[in-house]
């Protein structure tokens, strides 16, 4: 198998449950792999097999890596999020639990619009964003604080889920909890879709996560990789605890230690080693480096933040003088960092990317063309519609919007029908531009099985004259044409829209990338530079008690352990935070090291 003697114990582990615990580098993806083909090799059927992982990236991955040693059998293999392994088993088993197979998931660009929609009907001045993580908060552990349970929340909240069971949708959060009742009413139906759960990044799950897998994982084998040296999610409802008290919840479980680094050079280890080792921890773990370069960390003071972005810049064009192909990464705290660094670059003239920008699929001309092809596929997604009706402008605002939403309800049709009934009230623009938008989706729908994908999105951007209007942009061309390849290789539509309601795609291929410490986890780079190494900055302001600050550190960790070579820390004497000139202390971190 050529593993080495940890990845092998692992990856061989007879006990009904395993803990791999894998530090940064050492190789787990490999081990979740191994894994794997054994099962497979062993007679386990691949499609009882269930590998959950925390980014469609990771699972695609993972399944492309399969195919190449077990074949056709890697597609048989349930993988991916444990939102989209949710999705899956909800549709198959709909029946169950009383809801309709072909919902739709409620993507957090359209939770925020439903939401805005929402507040704006009570006349509120709350913001969608906060009411997003209020409604997620309270769905997955049933309570949210005492201060944002009232009146308010229960109202709007009631509107929310109405508006979801009136339009056939699910939230993410439905997701896993529609699951877990699936998995408690009928106890039976785990063991029809799964006898081996793979569970990757196991440091990072939340409550409801922990219940679902410890519902499916029941009397069934469990295999879990995770460091809890690299939990850095708590902000997103993830708690460390949950890997610490495994050989509580498993007192039989073979735990096993991945050590052997393959990615970073022995000075970044030791500076790794010895910072994480200022936490309490459960399971101790030193990495040792598996190549005999020595590499280096590097800690430089500057006046202010300007002198440090010269500085990045100088390091970063110094890098690409020394080896044009080093990709490096500048690993900020903070999104408030960025900007100097980015006037930096500029003035410079180096290319860069900020990985922190807009996803592909959130891109406004990209989102016009998803709605479009949404609508022919269900007609009563009023969020779909709500967007096509103003892409391009028909005259359409709000009030006529929420007249329409209102036929829908009182006459219960879908959205063609109700706009089809309100055309004569409209005014004679609008009502001609709506009645020819009608026309035009039959016409759509009828050929959207007879059609090439990609020549259905060209079609319907020739008919509605998109490229026509006067922001429309050669960026846009670019964008839309990235679309049609993805539509070219799209098995059916019905497949590519539910695989964009699970995409968590960025940029990562610039060789030199902007991009904050938690964005960077899972990557790698030759050099990293990380500014900002200052008390109120990292560890954040924001970190008070204990726990706070021994997350800053495991964060501190990741960031050095994704160098490869050589790692440069950049500390100030002086920033401006908040309009006003502050003196700054070095991190904590740097005593550390």
């Amino acid at each position: 198998m050529s593993l080495n003697a940890g990845q092998l114990a692992a990856v061989t582990s007879t006990a009904q449950q395993t803990l791999v615990l894998a530090g940064a580098g050492t190789g787990k993806t490999r081990v979740i792999i191994k894994r794997i083909e054994l099962l497979i090799e062993q007679g386990v059927s691949a499609n009882k097999i269930v590998a959950t992982t925390f980014t469609n990236k990771a699972a695609n991955e993972l399944k492309h890596r399969l195919s190449l040693s077990v074949g056709t059998k890697a597609f048989e293999i349930i993988c991916g999020t444990f939102h989209k392994i949710s999705s899956q088993f909800l549709r198959q088993h709909s029946d169950k639990i009383d809801i309709d197979p072909n919902f739709q998931i409620l993507v957090e660009d359209d939770q925020r619009r439903l939401l805005k929609r929402l507040l704006k009907q009570l006349d509120s001045e709350k913001t969608a964003k906060m009411l997003i993580e209020q409604i997620s908060q309270f769905k997955e552990t049933g309570k949210i604080a005492a201060k944002d349970y009232n009146d308010f929340f229960k109202t709007i909240f009631g509107m929310y889920e109405d508006e979801l069971i009136a339009n056939n949708y699910l939230d993410y959060s439905d997701l896993i909890q529609k699951s877990i009742f699936l998995f408690q009413s009928h106890p039976d139906i785990t063991s029809e879709i799964c006898s081996h759960l793979l569970v990757d990044e196991y440091q990072d799950i939340n409550s409801a996560q922990y219940k679902w897998i410890t519902l499916l994982s029941k009397n069934k084998n469990l295999f879990c990789v995770g460091d809890e040296d690299q939990a850095i999610y708590s902000f997103r409802g993830a708690s460390v605890e949950y890997i610490q008290r495994f050989k509580q919840d498993y007192p039989q479980a073979n735990i096993v230690k991945l050590e052997e680094n393959y990615r970073s050079a022995s000075q970044i280890l030791t500076g790794a080693t010895k910072l994480i080792s200022k936490n309490p921890r459960e399971f101790i773990k030193t990495l040792i480096a598996a190549t005999d370069k020595e590499g280096y960390i590097r800690i430089s003071k500057v006046f202010n933040e300007y002198e440090e972005a010269r500085l990045i810049a100088n390091l970063a064009a110094q890098w690409k003088q020394k080896n044009a192909d080093y990709k490096i990464g500048v690993l900020v705290r903070t999104n408030m960092q960025v900007h100097p660094i980015e006037h930096a670059f500029v003035e410079a003239k180096i290319p860069y990317t900020i990985a922190s920008g807009k996803k592909f699929y959130l891109k406004k001309e990209i989102q016009d063309i998803i709605a479009y092809l949404r609508i022919l596929l269900f007609p009563h997604d009023f969020l779909a519609f709500s967007r096509v009706l103003n892409a391009p402008k028909r005259n359409m605002g709000e009030a006529r919007l929420t007249m329409l939403l209102d036929a829908m309800k009182s006459l219960d049709c879908h959205f063609e029908q109700a706009l089809a009934t309100l055309l004569p009230q409209l005014p004679k623009n609008a009502s001609e531009k709506c009645k020819v938008l009608l026309m035009q989706i039959q016409n759509w729908r009828a050929q959207k099985n007879i059609m090439k994908l990609e020549d259905l999105c060209e079609k319907i951007l020739q008919d509605i004259q998109y490229r026509h209007q006067e922001d429309y942009t050669t960026a846009q061309e670019d964008s839309i044409n990235e679309l049609k390849l993805q539509l070219k290789t799209a098995t059916s539509l019905e497949s590519f829209l539910e695989n964009l309601q699970f995409d968590d795609s960025s940029d990562e291929s610039s060789e030199i990338i902007i991009m904050t410490m938690h964005a960077a986890k899972g990557l790698e780079f030759d050099i990293v530079i990380a500014p900002g190494w200052e008390e109120n900055i990292f560890p954040s302001m924001l970190a008070r008690e204990q726990k706070e600050v021994e997350e800053e550190r495991r964060l501190a960790y990741v960031t050095i352990t994704r160098a490869k070579q050589y790692l440069e820390i950049i500390h100030t004497m002086n920033r401006r935070i908040n309009g006003q000139h502050k003196h700054q202390m070095p991190s904590r971190f740097l005593f550390d090291l």
